[in-house]
């Protein structure tokens, strides 16, 4: 079975997280995409191309809502953007297992279950925490000066990607958010004991390039999300 994506990475976190009793390791997060404008010099989000999409965890459990871009004619003839849920992805990280489902809900059906790498343009969506895609740097990372955007301090990396430099990464580490568990390229974020919430992935002589960046919705669940995780998790065995 073939899936679509709606982003270019997803992640894996954690924060202390508490319901009617105390459960550890689990909220919810958005994964946003933005891309380089070179008029501005910035990068700017674009939601009608690639929209966000919302993750939950619990533990070693995610569960990745998969966007898909409808765009609607009205009555008076205007187009627009409709963002519409297309299925969600539960991914076991241990088993390295992921199991598809219509709707978020404990009542849900399943569509369909694989391992991770066999449907290979669905390795993305479920890379959420480890070192599936890895940075394969040409040079040793450079450190560049930390940097504080929306208020919140970052350290930062940069990564050559080939010895022309036409591809190259920078990557920025939160380190107030140490209770986070490594979301993009694991290794690297346990190399520094800082999770990485913010990667630019940057092509210098076509001046084009993307973002991808976290922004933690809830350091929580709501008793209907764990029922969802409790029953998607006993489908899973």
């Amino acid at each position: 079975m073939k899936f679509r994506y709606s982003f270019f990475l997803l992640i894996f976190g954690a924060a202390s997280c508490y319901s009617q009793k105390e459960i550890k390791n689990c909220g919810s997060f958005i994964i946003k995409q933005s891309f380089f404008d070179s008029l501005s010099n910035t990068f700017i989000s674009s939601e009608s191309s690639w929209p966000d999409s919302k993750v939950w965890f619990k533990d070693s459990f995610t569960v990745s809502e998969i966007n898909l871009i409808q765009r609607v004619v009205s009555e008076d003839m205007k187009t627009k953007t409709v963002i519409v849920p297309q299925y969600y992805v539960f991914v076991n990280q241990k088993s390295k297992s992921c199991s598809v489902y219509l709707n978020f809900s404990d009542t849900a059906k399943l569509i369909s279950k694989y391992k991770r790498g066999h449907e290979k343009e669905d390795d993305i969506i479920t890379t959420i925490g480890d070192d599936y895609i890895k940075l394969k740097s040409v040079l040793p990372p450079i450190t560049l000066t930390d940097t504080i955007i929306d208020d919140i301090a970052y350290k930062r990396s940069k990564y050559i990607f080939d010895k022309d430099y036409r591809r190259i990464g920078i990557i920025y580490f939160r380190c107030d958010k140490m209770d986070f568990l490594y979301p993009f390229f694991k290794s690297v974020s346990q190399e520094v004991g800082c999770p990485i919430f913010i990667y630019d992935n940057i092509y210098p002589t076509k001046k084009t390039g993307t973002r991808s960046e976290i922004s933690i919705t809830s350091a929580k669940l709501t008793d209907d999300e764990l029922k969802v995780f409790e029953k998607w998790k006993n489908n899973d065995f």
